[in-house]
Order: C-alpha cells, then sequence, then structure tokens
C-alpha cells in the first residue's frame, strides 16, 4: 500500500518565538510530512529569515505587505 503524501502549510505573522516549536513537532510525527511550506504575511519580526535559516528545508512564501488571517494562505505576491 501506497503512503499518501502530505505537504502542511503554516501561515506565519510575527511566529519568529513560535513557529519552531510547530515545525519540530511535525518533525517529531510518526508519519512526517512530505513538504512544509511556511507564508510569511509581512512579519515585521523576520520570521521567515528565521524559518529559512534554521530549516533550510522548508520553502518561504512572503508576502510583500500583510493580508491578514484570511488572505495568508492565498500567498499573494
Amino acid at each position: 500500500m501506497k503512503k499518501s503524501k502530505v505537504c502542511v502549510v503554516i501561515p506565519v505573522y510575527k511566529g519568529k518565538g513560535i513557529v519552531d516549536k510547530c515545525i519540530d513537532a511535525l518533525l517529531n510525527q510518526t508519519y512526517k510530512p512530505d513538504k512544509i511550506i511556511c507564508v510569511d504575511d509581512a512579519s515585521p519580526d523576520n520570521s521567515g529569515e528565521y524559518i529559512k535559516e534554521k530549516f533550510p528545508f522548508v520553502e518561504i512564501i512572503k508576502n510583500k505587505i500583510n493580508y491578514g488571517d484570511s488572505w495568508c494562505l492565498c500567498a499573494r505576491h
């Protein structure tokens, strides 16, 4: 039986202090995701750069302006 592929999308805004706990929790699961994407909604705390430095395998999508909670997953550029 083939395993399903899992991609996790994490919306991030001012998440520099907590996003690493989320990613670590994903990596400690029995069934690990095949891909992790973080959508940085123009965080003023450089969350995207922090994630890229600590977790280089995580894909970062960075919005140029903040679209708020409902727009975060749209990753408008």
